[in-house]
């Protein structure tokens, strides 16, 4: 199916440039996110994602960076609203493992902090076009912000032509 170009320059182009101009998103393309995940039925950019854990927790062995990283992209839950919840969870407060931090406290439990919500300047905010997922079908989103490796939205883009965007952009995002 081909993009309909007012939807580009009228809607997708200017939110990309809003997002990158104005607002310090750095924009990765299409192929090299795709590099970034192990499969297209993997939503996380794992390189980004170890790397900002690592340096909003530099105590952080690699051993546990990569535990941490698993139980993210590996989610044991029942259903999807159960899986939203906990990933919620650990986005506000932090994963947590058990390392000796080297502070004379021995083994003890960790949170291991994936966003700082104190200093944003320490995140890596990216957005990718056209972002590519296999859930039972191919879907590509229009627009797909991350901080630090983790999908946070998706921006769903428009033609100024369609008779009812609202409600289209609603039933591709259900999908």
């Amino acid at each position: 199916m081909s993009r309909d170009p007012k939807e580009l320059l009228e809607v997708e182009d200017p939110a990309i440039e809003v997002l990158t101009e104005y607002l310090g998103w750095k924009e990765i393309n299409s192929k090299e996110s795709e590099s970034m995940r192990p499969s297209l039925k993997e939503v996380v950019l794992i390189p980004k994602l170890f790397a900002g854990i690592k340096r909003l927790n530099p105590w952080i062995t690699e051993e546990n960076a990569n535990r941490v990283m698993r139980s993210i992209t590996s989610i044991q839950a029942t259903s999807v609203i159960e899986a939203n919840e906990l990933l919620q969870s650990i986005l506000e407060k932090g994963a947590t493992i058990t390392q000796d931090k080297d502070d004379n406290l021995g083994l003890k439990s960790q949170d291991v902090m994936l966003i700082d919500y104190e200093n944003i300047n320490n995140n890596d905010f990216n957005l990718v076009r056209q972002f590519r997922v296999m859930h039972l079908k191919e879907n590509i989103l229009d627009i797909v912000l991350f901080i630090n490796g983790l999908p946070i939205t998706i921006i769903e883009c428009k033609s100024p032509t369609l008779k009812t965007p609202m409600e289209d952009g609603i039933e591709q995002l259900s999908r």
